[in-house]
């Protein structure tokens, strides 16, 4: 029980961390596109 909470645990954990990744880059792309104008 404990083992498929913990893969499920770093499943979210992995998941958090594409989003925030993501974020990032958009913001990053914002900026770019921001400043050229």
């Amino acid at each position: 029980m404990s083992e498929v909470l913990v893969y499920i645990l770093d499943y979210v954990l992995q998941f958090y961390e594409k989003i925030k990744l993501f974020n990032a880059i958009d913001d990053f792309i914002a900026i770019i596109t921001l400043s050229y104008k």
